[in-house]
């Protein structure tokens, strides 16, 4: 076997184990791609979950304290309408005010 035929050979193999190794790493890559994205959907599903409880839960409270809120006023009128007067006053100052 001449140097050129063995040449060729060692060549050939050398190029049928690169194709293998890369066919390996684009396989592997795949694989990897393929798990950070269910990973990353795992993720979203739980933040999405937590974000809707966390609503759920300021919903409520916001709840609980208009209620709260209405059961002073009824059960305070005089007081009530002073402290609107007094927040009105505080707003209006605010919102009227000119900066020089």
């Amino acid at each position: 076997m001449s140097e050129i035929t063995k040449a060729k050979h060692t060549l050939n193999r050398n190029a049928e184990r690169a194709t293998g190794i890369w066919d390996e790493a684009k396989d592997k890559l795949a694989d990897l791609a393929d798990d950070a994205k269910e990973k990353g959907d795992e993720l979203l599903s739980e933040v999405r979950e937590s974000g809707n409880k966390a609503w759920d839960n300021v919903q409520d409270q916001g709840d609980e304290v208009w209620k709260g809120i209405k059961r002073f006023v009824s059960k305070n009128p005089g007081p009530s309408i002073g402290w609107a007067a007094v927040a009105g006053a505080v707003l209006y100052a605010i919102l009227t005010r000119k900066d020089d």
